[in-house]
Formats: structure tokens, C-alpha cells, sequence
């Protein structure tokens, strides 16, 4: 089975996908939140949905944390080698230990070319669990064709 959580009036994405992990029993994953500066979004870090532990993701170029290792830019935000290997971390590792729900926040227009966390989506659908999948609501069907998901 898989869900797709999107944003709500009440709740942000983020907010959703955590009370739905909170809810669930043996589930693992990590969701995408937002860091203010300001008032405004200079970036997200990635959150291990067991732990709590976060790493930085993707920021605004002109205001990148220090020893940033980008492994790629889209659009206007650049994404770090380090976010994308957590968070391969922590889906593979769940795998392993056999997770009877695997967490992916966000999935967009990057997992639609093939990158981003393409590779890690491919390998949560192969692994017999059920995902619950953060994403934009423009979203859902470009990824349930792209990714053969009924």
C-alpha cells in the first residue's frame, strides 16, 4: 500500500507526515522541514523520524551552512551530498531491518527527472513495505505513473 500525505489548511506537510509516522507502528523514514530565517524558508534539513536527528539539505546559495558539499542544484536551491546520503542511510537501514512502513518527505519534480530520491523511492517499492510518500498534490499522479504506483 501506499499513501500520499500533501499539505493541508490545518497542517503542513511536515506536521502530517509526523502524526502519521506517530501513529504508526514500525514504521521509519525521514521527513523535510523548513528552516526560518527572518521570516523566510533558507533552506530545509532532513529528519530521521525515529531519532529526531537532522542534517541540512537544501539551502539558498547565498545562505549555505558552513563546509556545504552540494551534490546538486535545482531550481533555487542547492542539495547536499550529506542530506542525500542520510537519508539513504536511514531507508536502506530500514530495509534491512525489515520496517513495516518507509517515511519519503518530499518527493517532487527531482524524483520525476530521475534524481533526487529516485533510486531510494525505486528501492522503498521494491522492498514489499508500505510508504507513506510526502508530496505536493500536483504531484501525485506524474508520480504514480512515473513510478508505476496504482
Amino acid at each position: 500500500m501506499v499513501r500520499f500525505i500533501t499539505k493541508t489548511r490545518e497542517k503542513s506537510r511536515e506536521e502530517a507526515v509526523v502524526d502519521v509516522f506517530n501513529e504508526t507502528p514500525g514504521g521509519s523514514g525521514f521527513c523535510s522541514r523548513g528552516v526560518q530565517d527572518g521570516g523566510s524558508t533558507v533552506g530545509y534539513e532532513l529528519v530521521d523520524l525515529q531519532s529526531r536527528t537532522t542534517v541540512p539539505f537544501a539551502w539558498l546559495p547565498g545562505k549555505l551552512p558552513p563546509n556545504w558539499n552540494e551534490e546538486l542544484r535545482h531550481g533555487k536551491f542547492s542539495f547536499s551530498r550529506e542530506g542525500f546520503a542520510f537519508a539513504g542511510d536511514i531507508i536502506e537501514g530500514a530495509i534491512r531491518e525489515g520496517a513495516k512502513v518507509l517515511f519519503l518527505d518530499e518527493i517532487g519534480k527531482l524524483e520525476l527527472k530521475g534524481s533526487g530520491f529516485a533510486p531510494l523511492l525505486r528501492q522503498a517499492l521494491d522492498s514489499g513495505s508500505d510508504l507513506v510518500i510526502g508530496c505536493r498534490k500536483v504531484n501525485i499522479e506524474p508520480i504514480r505513473s512515473e513510478f508505476g504506483i496504482s
